[in-house]
């Protein structure tokens, strides 16, 4: 039976190796890809996203909400009727969204240098791409050899130096 002390020494060597390999992932995910790259794949543009309107809603969306408040106040006080309707602030969120729609998305890519597991699928889209950039390549020289080569399919007879 194993000791509880060989558990524990064999799950820290994993916590190990995986610190090992998220660093070299978050090196290449540094060097090899650009904002554009994330945002061409789904999945992370999905991510950027969600990120980009949290950071939003964190940042921006209360202070907005405060000065809907302010000005419905200050329209009350003045007996304006351009916000009288609107007792509960319900038109807030219209406003919030409208200025979300309309600002410079910031995206932030510290998220997948955070959590490398969330570039997946960037990498294995950039992996299936250089194979399939490979298995073209190949092809060309292939079709290349076909249409150059005059003694294709023949082997060389070394003793009289001619095809066979």
């Amino acid at each position: 039976m194993p000791s509880i002390k060989k558990k524990y020494t064999q799950q820290e060597n994993y916590a190990e190796s995986d610190a090992e390999s998220d660093t070299e992932i978050i090196e290449m995910l540094k060097k090899k890809f650009k904002l554009e790259d994330y945002l061409k794949c789904a999945k992370t543009r999905e991510i950027l996203e969600e990120r980009w309107w949290w950071k939003f809603c964190k940042q921006c969306e209360k202070q907005l909400w405060n000065f809907y408040e302010e000005e419905q106040i200050e329209q009350n006080a003045k007996a304006s009727s351009i916000l009288h309707y609107d007792k509960y602030n319900s038109y807030a969120g219209h406003l919030s969204a409208i200025v979300f729609k309309y600002i410079e998305p910031q995206y932030d890519l510290q998220i997948f240098y955070d959590f490398p597991h969330l570039a997946q699928p960037l990498i294995d889209t950039f992996e299936d791409q250089a194979r399939l950039e490979e298995e073209e390549r190949k092809q060309r020289i292939r079709d290349n050899y076909e249409k150059n080569v005059k003694h294709k399919g023949k082997t060389f007879n070394w003793a009289t130096k001619s095809y066979k």
